[in-house]
């Protein structure tokens, strides 16, 4: 997939400053997106792989600010890539083993671009267990989100002059079951 969008920016113009009113957020240009995403299903019995990329040159244009025009936009990743697999295992029937892995490349946390987050990846893994009770079936998951505990800056909106930090979510260990 190609693609190529256009979308107001808005900017916080005034001091900003607690006095009230005195910040206004208004559209000020455009952000234009243009970029290649590409995405795969491999099957194969017992299994498969999800695989998902994308390229993106996003830029600012069109601002009463031309030290703005040009730049990447706050909080926008340059690329993304996304793997998922899963694979049964016929030694162990009704058992299913995944894992997942996802990057994003660094980001603009300020408008003017002088300061950037760096890129991250995560590992996802997990386990399902598929068995009958009687005439039940049960579905055990078990999983682990992050399981490399990476510490990074997730995402890193920028609103009426302020930075937010969203941080990646430690090691989760997560467990269910259906019947």
């Amino acid at each position: 997939n190609w693609f190529d969008i256009s979308q107001p920016a808005w900017r916080d113009v005034g001091p900003c400053n607690s006095t009230p009113g005195s910040c206004e957020r208004r559209i000020d240009g455009t952000q234009d997106h243009q970029g290649l995403e590409a995405q795969a299903d491999f099957k194969w019995s017992g299994g498969g792989l999800l695989a998902s990329a994308m390229q993106l040159k996003a830029r600012r244009n069109g601002s009463a600010d031309p030290a703005l025009n040009g730049l990447r936009p706050a909080n926008v990743p340059q690329s993304a890539v996304k793997l998922q697999a899963r694979q049964s295992l016929p030694q162990l029937p009704g058992l299913q083993l995944m894992a997942g892995l996802a990057y994003e490349g660094r980001r603009a946390v300020l408008p003017d671009n002088s300061l950037f987050i760096p890129s991250w990846t995560r590992l996802d893994l997990g386990a399902r267990y598929e068995l009958q009770l009687g005439r039940q079936l049960a579905v055990l998951r078990v999983g682990v989100d992050n399981a490399t505990n990476r510490r990074a800056w997730k995402e890193s909106p920028y609103q009426y002059e302020h930075v937010y930090l969203y941080p990646m979510a430690p090691r989760t260990w997560r467990a269910a079951s259906l019947d």
